[in-house]
């Protein structure tokens, strides 16, 4: 099951400049100038199934004043020229030949993004007012506008565009950005070759002369789970590349982990059978939310973003597991909310536990535990608590330590019981690491 994301975002310091008083007198805009999109399951020209995303960044500053009008025209010209050329792009994954085309896409990305910014000066001329603006921090730069030459300048920003069907990937760019992948949803790489022409805040760009041969590119014939486009604003919030591969990790974690209020208020249509839309929104309305504070305390940069996530049998196994989960807590703290409905509280809330437990969900196998304990059936009860502890379930490994230590469904083992506590202690388990001194 595949699941799609792209956000774009103003940044924090456009903000602060929107508001500061002479921007405010002058009612001078500072816009989000990255736009990211993203779809899935297109149909191109020729009947094939594809997958595409892209990202682009329009350039900051003065004589870059219609960067982010750039970025939108850079978006339409790819996906359309994927759509329309895929039979040719077929034929080239069938001869191994990548090379061509990035060559191919180049050309035609380039070329078209200049016919759309012809037609735009037409139809929208370079106001007075622009021009004004612009006089009073680039002259010179205003003054080559005025004789009509440069003007792609205007529009300049950078893109980065990946695209997928059925037995193979591609992913090409021109400027900064990061283009991620990761096969199993944990460990990512930054496959693109490096922009030797990206230095400091200056970067290659579509409006430069020789654009057509400034695109890199990188394909495979293994689809990867998660694929990521995302520009510089992202990259620039983090210290190093292993942090920006940590958060990319965390977005792909949302659909597997979080344990979203909603999902435990039993607030789905479908109460046996996890809503994985309902889930994919909510992990989108998270991101969201949080992508103004990573610019706030971080680059301060506008953001781009778009994901293209496939989600195995097994991972919705486990995405189905943690909301049966979350159900059986809400039962358990809530119970009449099941007598409302007619249900009984106790047998709807194992039923939901047994359930996430087959899913193997380890605080499913827990709470189990605890309530087969407080049933006073030892056997289970310890079988149920091991599971857990062994799947990693550091209050089970606590309990399970407790267990031995006192001897509960048969002899103190005071060795089993350190060794546990000494583990969940390494772990971060601040009550284990108490437990230890007073063994």
């Amino acid at each position: 099951m595949e699941m799609v994301f792209a956000a774009a975002i103003q940044g924090e310091s456009h903000r602060k400049r929107e508001l500061e008083r002479q921007n405010l007198l002058a009612g001078r805009r500072f816009p989000c100038q990255d736009r990211a999109t993203v779809s899935g399951s297109i149909r191109a020209a020729n009947g094939t199934t594809f997958s595409f995303m892209a990202i682009s960044d329009g350039h900051g500053g003065a004589p870059y004043f219609r960067s982010h009008r750039g970025a939108e025209f850079a978006l339409q010209v790819v996906q359309d020229i994927v759509s329309r050329r895929m039979d040719r792009i077929q034929e080239l994954v069938a001869a191994g030949d990548f090379d061509m085309i990035r060559s191919q896409l180049a050309l035609a990305i380039t070329k078209n993004w200049r016919l759309l910014i012809d037609r735009d000066l037409q139809e929208n001329p370079l106001a007075q007012g622009e021009l004004e603006l612009l006089e009073g921090e680039k002259p010179q730069v205003a003054a080559l506008y005025r004789e009509g030459r440069d003007l792609y300048s205007i529009y300049g920003c950078t893109l980065l565009a990946y695209f997928t069907a059925e037995d193979f990937w591609f992913a090409i760019q021109i400027g900064d950005g990061d283009f991620a992948l990761s096969y199993d949803g944990q460990d990512f790489s930054l496959p693109m070759p490096k922009d030797e022409g990206c230095f400091l805040n200056q970067t290659t760009s579509l409006c430069d002369s020789l654009a057509a041969k400034e695109f890199r590119y990188v394909a495979g014939t293994q689809i990867p789970k998660v694929a990521l486009c995302s520009s510089d604003g992202v990259a620039n919030s983090f210290k190093t590349e292993s942090q920006v591969a940590g958060f990319y990790r965390s977005l792909f974690n949302l659909f597997i982990e979080s344990e979203f209020p909603q999902c435990q208020e039993l607030q789905c249509k479908n109460q046996d059978r996890c809503d994985i839309y309902c889930k994919a929104n909510l992990v989108k309305e998270e991101i969201l939310q949080y992508l103004p504070h990573l610019s706030r305390n971080g680059s301060g940069d506008d953001i781009g973003i778009a994901a293209i996530v496939n989600l195995s049998a097994g991972d919705l196994k486990t995405i189905q597991a943690l909301q049966d989960y979350l159900h059986g807590c809400h039962i358990k703290h809530h119970p009449a909310l099941a007598t409302e409905r007619e249900y009984n509280p106790e047998r709807l809330m194992y039923s939901y536990f047994a359930k996430a437990e087959k899913g193997k969900n380890p605080k499913a196998r827990y709470e189990l535990a605890l309530y087969h304990y407080n049933k006073a059936d030892s056997q289970l009860a310890l079988k149920k608590m091991k599971a857990a502890a062994t799947a990693g379930h550091l209050d089970a490994m606590v309990h399970l330590a407790d267990w031995y230590a006192e001897g509960y469904g048969g002899q103190p083992d005071v060795k089993k019981a350190r060794r546990l506590y000494e583990k969940a202690a390494r772990l971060g388990h601040k009550e284990a690491e108490q437990r230890l001194e007073g063994i």
